[in-house]
């Protein structure tokens, strides 16, 4: 890792550890047992202390099953909260041992009645102040009633009242709660479709966006904001070192995004949708979200370099089989024309043209791109000559370190 590089690295790294974000380990924590041991050994079954309609046992379980799975996009985020209120908890609850955990827990969920549940009961029942400015309620948008823990668009709330049943330990309806609310059915489909030849079925839903198309101005706009802070500028600067920029390679990627005809198009997105999750996840990493599940996706050393900000794990667009398997990389070749991206830049550049038209050559196989006409020999001729002329006077439209 270049000077660059590593200052970039051990910046963000400062700011994740501010924010309290670092590698989460897997929690389990039963808040079943909990409850019962507070409220009694029904409370777990019919307890509903926010009046949200939905069991808090039941609320809860979702909790965590997130806190329990490391390798869930929502592990990070939801640990941080947890953490962070159960540590608050115990200094604003001290004497009560036993009403740490659920205290805390219901603090996490993040929602208005949850935490004035928390509030009121503290200073009614124990004269205990419980301020929420000294708590993380981020996670509301996903633990909530009116969160959606999957990104489904149907709240968590939705999710539990299409549910028959009664809820609470052992019950069908809450086994079906977790599966519907952290989607842990979607695509399966158990039998439908198998060797019917359809088509659409398997994979349908790896390829739907999360984000609206164009998505690049909000890409950009997001990078430009992230490079503000480390006073770089965000049209030239490349972080990964791979010879780039950023803004070029993450151009290059949001083409496949918004294209279905695309190279990689559900490749990419699959990739953007994960590390968009994961991002959201995390308090330094969420403003930032699509520019960074972008760019992780282009190469391993983006992916490397995200994790500086709590992005764990991020997921790269790969090709299995091919030696340069990363297609969206320096390295890569995105349209198999036998010139990596990279290359595809030195000849953008040496004709002193810019990021769309980088993004047309290395989306299209050939010499020229789509939208210019093949040029007869005398014109390039002349640009070649142009080009060199360019070159020894140092007249470079896009400096790369």
């Amino acid at each position: 890792m270049g000077k660059t590089l590593f200052t970039i690295a051990l910046v963000l790294a400062v700011t994740v550890a501010l924010h309290g974000q670092a590698a989460a380990d897997a929690v389990t924590v039963d808040f079943d047992a909990i409850m019962n041991g507070i409220w009694g050994p029904t409370a777990a079954a019919v307890g509903n202390f926010n009046n949200n309609g939905i069991l808090d046992s039941d609320e809860l379980v979702i909790m965590s099953m997130i806190l329990a799975d490391a390798d869930s996009p929502l592990h990070t985020g939801v640990h941080a909260a947890w953490t962070t209120n159960l540590a608050r908890m115990t200094i604003d609850m001290a004497g009560h041992p036993e009403w740490y955990e659920m205290l805390a827990a219901l603090m996490t969920l993040g929602d208005g009645p949850s935490v004035g549940f928390v509030v009121d009961g503290t200073m009614a029942y124990f004269g205990v102040t419980v301020d929420p400015d000294n708590y993380d309620l981020t996670q509301s948008g996903y633990l909530s009633e009116d969160g959606d823990a999957d990104g489904d668009e149907l709240t968590n709330h939705q999710e539990y009242d299409a549910i028959a049943g009664s809820g609470g330990p052992g019950s069908a309806k809450r086994d079906q709660y977790i599966i519907d609310a952290l989607g842990l059915g979607s695509g399966e489909g158990e039998g439908e479709g198998e060797g019917e030849g359809e088509g659409e079925g398997e994979g349908e839903g790896e390829c739907v966006l999360s984000g609206a198309c164009p998505i690049l101005p909000a890409i950009d706009a997001q990078g430009e904001a992230l490079d503000a802070l480390f006073a770089v500028p965000y049209a030239t600067n490349d972080f990964d070192g791979g010879g780039i920029p950023d803004s070029w390679e993450v151009a290059l990627i949001a083409r496949s995004l918004c294209d279905p005809d695309a190279q990689y198009h559900c490749e990419a997105i699959a990739a953007f949708n994960y590390n968009k999750a994961l991002a959201l996840g995390g308090v330094p990493s969420a403003p930032y979200a699509d520019f960074l599940a972008a760019y992780a996706a282009t190469s391993t050393e983006a992916a490397e370099l995200v994790g500086a900000v709590g992005m764990f794990g991020a997921h790269v667009v790969t090709i299995p089989g091919k030696a340069l398997d990363e297609p969206f990389s320096a390295t890569g070749d995105l349209d198999g024309d036998g010139e990596t991206n990279l290359e595809e830049l030195d000849s953008i550049d040496s004709l002193g043209l810019g990021r769309a038209e980088y993004v047309n050559a290395a989306s299209t196989p050939g010499p020229f791109w789509e939208g210019n006409p093949a040029l007869p020999a005398a014109g390039v001729t002349g640009l070649v000559l142009l080009a060199s002329a360019c070159m020894l006077a140092g007249k470079r439209s896009v400096r790369r370190k």
